[in-house]
């Protein structure tokens, strides 16, 4: 008798549990789903509002930290964009190369060019799949041109040639 009733009270206790983690993955998954449709529609002050909400919730979900990371680049906010991709990486290491491939491309845009070739070179180094090497590839290959065309420039401009530093810097 005892037994029976304690093993009711565990199925009972269990199904409860069941139901409240359902309850709250669902709460969950609708503002994650208002995210993504405000990202889609480039309503980005929305989403990133969403995507932090859910952050302070769910502080281990990689799939947040990335989509909060990748609104974060589009408005702009590169080195906060970086350092949300790098949080992605750590809390999804399946996909790390895509987050360092992203925090590469934010560092281009911050001007790092020595954390773009870092980001990069370990995007392409570790990425299983061939679309994304190659990706990081060429974009490595843009990453140097870059920090060639800066070091012109900076020649350029030491040895007094203000012109074509103007027009390099206008292009």
């Amino acid at each position: 008798g005892l037994l029976v009733i304690h093993m009711r009270i565990s199925r009972l206790v269990l199904c409860g549990l069941l139901l409240w983690s359902t309850a709250c993955l669902a709460e969950a998954e609708i503002p994650r789903d208002d995210g993504n449709r405000a990202f889609n529609t480039g309503d980005y002050a929305r989403a990133e509002q969403i995507f932090r909400d859910l952050k302070a919730r769910h502080p281990n979900d990689g799939a947040i930290a990335y989509s909060l990371a990748s609104t974060l680049y589009r408005r702009g906010r590169y080195a906060a964009a970086r350092s949300e991709f790098l949080r992605a990486a750590r809390l999804v290491p399946e996909s790390a190369p895509l987050c360092w491939y992203n925090a590469g491309l934010s560092s281009i845009r911050l001007d790092d060019q020595i954390a773009a070739n870092h980001w990069l070179s370990m995007a392409w180094r570790k990425a299983a799949h061939m679309g994304l090497k190659k990706l990081a590839e060429t974009t490595l290959r843009y990453a140097y041109q870059l920090s060639t065309e800066q070091s012109t420039v900076v020649a350029q401009f030491s040895t007094g040639w203000t012109d074509q530093v103007v027009l390099l810097g206008d292009a």
